[in-house]
């Protein structure tokens, strides 16, 4: 199995208190090799996004870009206002990009329109990149939006394109290898990473279940075009 993070401006040294928030060295020496780092919450970008990349990347780290969804937007501008943004980092060698989908609504439900709002989002970000997203929710909150909309099966094949959130159990990935995802997000305060006491934690992932064989980022990057 591989293990890996996502961030965004809050483990970024912009984030109060100033200053680094994450020990990149440190984290692949404990074994980490991806990280997600946020682009934008709906149309407003992440302005650690760059950060991230630089320093993640300088450790060795592969990476790719995430946008938080918001049902209450237009799905194909938030597609497109994303994929405009980080259209230098959508090539091969690179992870897939990935819709955050855990937005509620002020009753704190999935929104009704969650599924197909997805399902827009995804078919227009593939038609302006040629690439497959990755969807990423909570086990319930992707079966809600499939509910609304089984159209959306074709973008979150569970091996292929579910990137699960869900915490349970022991968190121990050792014992709980959930093959059905592409990723499992199995733990969402990982520490102390950070050198600067008080600062956020983050969140841990992994990829890559068949222990048959080495562990590889192969469903997770992005291919060469054909």
């Amino acid at each position: 199995m591989i293990f890996g993070t996502d961030v965004s401006w809050f483990q970024s040294e912009k984030a109060p208190p100033r200053g680094p928030k994450i020990n990149w060295p440190m984290l692949f020496n404990l074994g980490f090799r991806f990280f997600y780092a946020k682009a934008s919450d709906g149309m407003v970008p992440d302005n650690a996004h760059a950060e991230h990349w630089m320093n993640a990347t300088a450790a060795g780290f592969v990476g790719g870009s995430y946008q938080f969804g918001h049902p209450s937007m237009d799905a194909a501008q938030c597609a497109t206002f994303f994929c405009n943004l980080v259209k230098d980092k959508l090539v091969p060698g690179n992870l897939r990009p990935v819709i955050d989908m855990e937005s509620l609504n002020v009753d704190k439900k999935v929104p009704d329109n969650a599924g197909v709002w997805t399902y827009t989002w995804c078919k227009q970000l593939e038609a302006l990149s040629g690439i497959k997203p990755i969807v990423y929710s909570g086990t319930y909150y992707m079966q809600a939006m499939l509910m609304q909309c089984p159209e959306l099966k074709a973008y979150i094949i569970p091996a292929e394109d579910f990137w699960d959130a869900e915490y349970h159990g022991d968190n121990d990935p050792m014992n709980e290898p959930h093959h059905d995802y592409v990723a499992w997000q199995y733990a969402g305060n990982v520490s102390p990473i950070s050198p600067v006491a008080g600062a956020s934690a983050f969140t841990a992932s992994m990829a890559d279940f068949d222990r048959s064989k080495e562990p590889t980022l192969e469903k997770l990057l992005i291919k060469q075009a054909a």
